[in-house]
């Protein structure tokens, strides 16, 4: 390879000026080397990046054996992305906020989807998966949160001091009742 094919190589991957003359001549930059962008100021690896949210877009590929949906974005200035679903995933169809269940052999390509998301780096899996009627409704996406009967009890238990409090607040309850 020429010198001259080099420095092009060079400059078209957007090397810093330091290289590029350490390129060109065969001195050492004057510059210090930059520190790894996988390390923080201790030098400890931060670890993968976790991540979550909602993407709005359209079907452009589903390969249910592979249990992978793959997305074109609603929004031009996104890339597309695929998700992964598992047996946890709800399948939802969403018309003016209503939501009605569905099943993963109902999503066609070319549907208009919000898939709600949680990521390890670059492995996104599928919460759920709305199919969406009409304009994209970012709350309706939220995760909704359930109390169980159980919750609601420990909860109230809670307040009023534990479950010895609740079982004698019962009794009196009982004894005024008589």
């Amino acid at each position: 390879m020429t010198s001259k094919a080099a420095l092009v190589l060079i400059l078209l991957a957007g090397a810093p000026g330091s290289l590029l003359a350490q390129a060109l001549t065969d001195e050492p930059a004057d510059s210090k080397p930059l520190p790894a962008a996988a390390e923080d100021a201790e030098g400890t690896d931060p670890g993968p990046l976790t991540t979550s949210g909602v993407y709005f877009g359209h079907i452009l590929a589903l390969d249910v054996d592979a249990k992978a949906v793959f997305i074109k974005p609603a929004d031009s200035g996104f890339s597309r992305r695929s998700f992964y679903f598992d047996r946890k995933t709800l399948f939802t169809a969403v018309d003016s906020g209503v939501r009605k269940k569905i099943r993963e052999r109902d999503l066609i390509e070319g549907q208009k989807v919000a898939v709600r998301y949680f990521a390890l780096d670059n492995l996104a899996v599928a919460d759920e998966i709305f199919v969406v009627t009409g304009e994209f409704e970012p709350a309706v996406y939220q995760r909704r949160t359930k109390i169980s009967p159980k919750s609601k009890e420990a909860e109230t238990q809670a307040k009023h001091g534990g479950k010895n409090a609740s079982a004698s607040q019962e009794k009196e309850e009982k004894k005024g009742a008589h």
